[in-house]
């Protein structure tokens, strides 16, 4: 077996490639932190992976699952427990959610010495990780510079793989043996959007009705889409609609713009309901609504609630069920009746008590 690898391979003539190319393609896609809400001071996160077997001429993966919102603004990768008795074979690369970055930390380094212990990568160290001794027990600067990543959003899965590119010698990646740690911006999310119909407790003639609401603002000034929720349930467990116009457009309309996504804080959007929704008639449902700017959800809007009954002639609002009474700010919502077109009064006690129903013959 032929180990005379080039270990300390001609590499600063690629760093100085690399960075040329961060530094153009950094200001393409300048992030502006000053309307930003918010800094997070270094956060860490570690793999909750069980330990893994590194075998010969395979890739090893473990997995960091972020679920926090922010732009990066600093990243260091440890690697916390590496068990390898010849650490020359090791390519070990860092992938960021989306896979738009490959960063290499560290390839064919550490000649027959063994193991990764505790070994943190960070473009602030003094000492490249090719000019280290296994077992790395140090801070180092990969072999491509992390700061690729900064202005990327945090969240999502990230990847650490691990290749073994020669025969003879495995190892293991120890349980929770890598970290992130991650300086970040969090930026505003949007704001509530306004639901303006269906009214609340408003009685629908079709299975396939029209939901509006105001397009919101957003700081950012970012365009918008919108998830929507519509449920026979009040607390939303079982969804009839789980739509996103981020992901299929199918539905969504807007005015003055037709097209997700809309312009922030202008006009109105909808979402008309689908036959393949499959709503129900003589069913009552709820929906609510959130924007999206491409990059984090704003708050759910007020939960309202319709009816459908396909037999009523016009729309009306008629109160329909105990639990809207409970959640319908109004004092009376006046409807029309059936089948007799009789108008009905509802009035809702201050207690939260059934409401009163009144009735005026042919109104």
């Amino acid at each position: 077996m032929n180990r005379n690898k080039n270990i300390f391979k001609t590499k600063l003539g690629c760093y100085a490639i690399v960075f040329v190319a961060v530094f153009i393609l950094g200001s393409l896609n300048v992030i502006n932190f000053s309307r930003l809400a918010s800094a997070s001071g270094p956060t860490t996160w570690t793999s909750e992976d069980s330990q893994k077997s590194i075998t010969d001429l395979h890739c090893t993966c473990s997995y960091i699952d972020i679920y926090s919102n922010g732009y990066i603004t600093d990243l260091n990768c440890k690697i916390i427990n590496i068990t390898h008795t010849y650490d020359a074979d090791l390519d070990i690369y860092l992938i960021n959610p989306g896979a738009s970055n490959n960063i290499s930390l560290s390839t064919d380094n550490g000649g027959s010495g063994d193991n990764y212990r505790n070994t943190i990568f960070d473009d602030e160290a003094s000492t490249y990780i090719y000019s280290g001794t296994a077992p790395f027990t140090n801070s180092y600067k990969p072999e491509s510079v992390l700061s690729v990543l900064d202005s990327k959003d945090i969240y999502g899965r990230w990847k650490l793989s691990i290749y073994d590119d020669n025969s003879g010698y495995t190892g293991t990646l120890a349980a929770s043996g890598w970290s992130l740690t991650i300086e970040y911006q969090v930026a505003p999310e949007p704001t509530v959007p306004d639901a303006k119909e269906q009214f609340d407790n408003s009685l629908v003639p079709t299975t396939t009705p029209t939901i509006k609401w105001e397009v919101p603002e957003d700081e950012d000034s970012d365009p918008l889409h919108f998830y929507i929720q519509i449920d026979d349930d009040i607390t939303f467990g079982s969804l009839e609609v789980d739509k996103n116009s981020y992901y299929n457009s199918t539905g969504f309309g807007g005015s003055p713009d037709d097209t997700p996504p809309y312009p922030e804080g202008t006009g109105t959007a909808w979402y008309n309901v689908q036959s393949a929704d499959n709503l129900q008639n003589g069913m009552t449902y709820w929906w609510h609504v959130r924007a999206y700017d491409g990059a984090y959800y704003g708050p759910w809007s007020i939960v309202r609630s319709f009816t459908i009954d396909t037999t009523q002639p016009i729309t009306a609002w008629q109160q329909t069920t105990k639990d809207q009474f409970d959640l319908d700010s109004r004092e009376r919502v006046v409807g029309r009746g059936s089948p007799n077109n009789d108008a009905v009064v509802y009035i809702e006690s201050p207690t939260g008590a059934l409401p009163i129903q009144s009735y005026c013959a042919n109104a």
